[in-house]
């Protein structure tokens, strides 16, 4: 076991029409939800989403994200480098291993927001599991 954290879209209609078909844009098409992002033990970026939502959690939550959140989380992540990699909580990979999936992960966000504002109805979730 250990921390997983991720950003989940509730399946709708309007979800579908936007992910279904678009693998690039989603790690796992689960039955109720499509997984936008996934971060395997990155405490780093899971103390920031606390920062960003103002919202304290410890283990097993669910937390809905705004458009704002998101423009906030995708700034977050254009501003890491090696660095700063570690500010703010510790990950088990180096910012050698996870620079690239960090890159993609500011894509798929980048084209989460875009339909977040065109669809303010999506339900985005930001989901902690530990």
């Amino acid at each position: 076991m250990g921390l997983d954290n991720g950003i989940v879209v509730t399946k709708s209609k309007i979800a579908d029409k936007i992910f279904k078909n678009k693998k690039r844009f989603y790690y796992y098409d689960y039955a109720s939800e499509y997984e936008i992002i996934y971060w395997r033990k990155c405490w780093n970026i899971r103390a920031e989403v606390k920062k960003i939502t103002g919202i304290f959690f410890d283990n097993d939550a669910q937390i809905a994200l705004s458009i704002d959140d998101i423009a906030k989380l995708i700034k977050y992540l254009k501003n890491l480098n090696k660095k700063n990699w570690e500010d703010g909580g510790y990950s088990i990979w180096t910012w050698e291993e996870y620079k690239d999936h960090i890159k993609q992960d500011i894509k798929n966000l980048k084209y989460l927001l875009q339909y977040m504002k065109k669809y303010p109805e999506l339900e985005v979730w930001f989901y902690d599991s530990y």
